[in-house]
């Protein structure tokens, strides 16, 4: 789902913070993750 930015500003103001992550199977555990995530995640307080 897309956040406008006023929305994704504000969220950080009041102490939001934007993760990443990265989907690993079972059978790549222990190898390096890629540069690029799968996704980023939007924290809100």
């Amino acid at each position: 789902m897309r956040v406008s930015e006023q929305v994704l500003l504000s969220s950080l103001r009041q102490g939001g913070c934007v993760r990443s992550f990265w989907r690993r199977s079972a059978r790549l555990a222990g190898t390096p993750s890629p540069i690029v995530p799968d996704g980023l995640v939007l924290e809100t307080p």
